[in-house]
């Protein structure tokens, strides 16, 4: 390893000296924007890269083999072809994810127009979570009282515990709930604890996140209170895809293994490694390194690389039909009056008919 920096070090030593300039950056100034690749500025990024994952990356073992990976590809020259900074940044994660298949391991350049975009649209910013009701697209109740709960991400804003209280109090008379993570690209903990709260009827364990650097281990559980209702025995269909992912996987995985969701749908994404993001802007680049791992405490385990596995596998677009079908038949089941049993086998027969 030694050696290695050794050389890294003498390759931007050399670039320097070969261009009668140093880079403002050594000296703490504001960097230059960079124009174009060439060996001084990959050494440099290969550098940065490596430095985040081997004191962060969750995985210590597989941090040394990455960075064993991208130190031998550049002293080969195999990226000495690339014509960008976006082919290059495209390719180390290429040879990241080569030695693990972690999908929220990434380097990537900041375009500045796509930064800007990013500042006008940032999905973090309250105001653009306010217009999209945090991520809370949908409520209603389906034929036959079955709740519908449509949730495209877990977002962290003010308004986000008010939408969850809102939406869980509207559908707290129903006789079966559906939640749909189809669309769900994931988010924070805060909200899936407390939409899980609702559905539990006491305290229950969740997955927690092990930190590698710190060797500590945060847990997080249901809460003690809730305002309104649960819905500790109504039953619950979660509806997922392959685009589902990260902490709408930890929802899916947390119900199925508390016995409190039958996941329905296709076999989702595969990311249970929380990320630390580190812009670079005087390599044009950002890093995000996945720094920890969830750890469910009934498993063991978790969702990464190999997704939520569905209880019931069909293509994500029939699976809201699916499961409003299931939710029928098992309410039906318990019905006992007959005009009711009437009512709710014509509502079946409708949603049977429109699978076919």
């Amino acid at each position: 390893m030694t050696s290695r920096r050794h050389r890294m070090f003498m390759i931007i030593l050399i670039g320097m000296v070969a261009t009668c300039a140093v880079p403002r950056w050594v000296f703490g100034e504001e960097a230059p924007e960079v124009a174009a690749i060439n060996d001084v500025l990959l050494a440099s990024i290969v550098e940065r890269v490596c430095e985040d994952l081997e004191r962060k990356y969750v995985f210590e073992d597989d941090a040394r083999r990455m960075c064993g990976l991208l130190h031998t590809s550049f002293g080969s020259g195999a990226y000495a072809n690339l014509d960008s900074l976006a082919a290059f940044t495209e390719r180390l994660t290429q040879d990241l994810r080569s030695v693990r298949r972690d999908l929220h391991l990434e380097v990537s350049t900041i375009d500045p127009v796509d930064e800007q975009i990013e500042e006008d649209l940032d999905h973090h910013d309250p105001e653009y979570l306010r217009r999209l009701n945090s991520r809370f697209r949908k409520v209603e109740i389906l034929e036959g009282n079955v709740g519908y709960l449509a949730l495209d991400g877990f977002a962290n804003d003010d308004g986000a515990g008010a939408a969850a209280v809102a939406a869980m109090n509207f559908l707290a008379r129903t006789d079966a709930l559906i939640i749909d993570l189809r669309e769900n690209g994931g988010g924070g903990a805060a909200i899936i604890q407390l939409l899980i709260s609702y559905l539990c009827e006491g305290r229950e364990q969740l997955s927690s996140i092990y930190i590698r650097e710190s060797d500590t281990e945060l847990q997080f559980w249901t809460n003690r209170f809730v305002e309104g209702p649960r819905l500790a025995d109504v039953p619950v269909w979660v509806l997922v895809s392959n685009r589902t992912f990260s902490a709408a996987e930890a929802f899916a995985y947390d119900l199925k293994h508390l016995g409190r969701g039958q996941i329905v749908g296709e076999a989702t994404r595969g990311g249970a490694h929380p990320v630390h993001n580190v812009d670079y802007p005087d390599l044009g680049i950002t890093v995000r390194v996945p720094f920890a791992r969830a750890v469910n405490p009934v498993t063991g385990g978790n969702w990464e690389e190999v997704g939520v596995q569905p209880d019931v596998n069909v293509p994500s677009e029939d699976a809201l039909a699916v499961s409003h079908a299931a939710a029928l038949r098992f309410i039906l089941e318990k019905e006992d009056d007959p005009a009711w049993r009437e009512w709710l086998q014509r509502a079946l027969d409708v949603v049977i008919s429109q699978t076919k």
